[in-house]
């Protein structure tokens, strides 16, 4: 049996994807993604391109990200870690919202068995 993890947004600019991003360096976003279920393998990313996606930073419009999404190599089987790319000018580890951008529905799915 195949398992399906699905998060989209709603076609709004701004829908929410993730509220516990951070930024890593100046080229480097990660988030987390905690899944209902534990997976039996580790999951494969689908996702929409990175042009419908942005996010939000204290003090700052939506903003687009350069590149992304893509999965971490420390997905686990409970929790997907994905990273986007862009020119973040924040500091290391300021949080950021993950957020669909200009009215897109950005998603991302997760696929793996049971």
């Amino acid at each position: 049996m195949v398992a399906n993890y699905l998060i989209a947004g709603n076609g709004a600019s701004g829908s929410a994807i993730c509220d516990n991003a951070s930024i890593y360096n100046g080229a480097t976003a990660f988030f987390t993604i905690p899944f209902p279920v534990s997976m039996r393998t580790k999951p494969s990313l689908f996702a929409t391109a990175s042009s419908t996606f942005g996010y939000y930073k204290a003090q700052g419009g939506l903003t687009a990200f350069a590149s992304g999404p893509s999965l971490d190599g420390v997905t686990t089987t409970t929790i997907g870690n994905c990273s986007f790319g862009g020119s973040f000018d924040g500091n290391i580890g300021q949080s950021i919202l993950v957020r669909t951008k200009d009215n897109q529905t950005g998603q991302l799915a997760f696929q793996a068995e049971l």
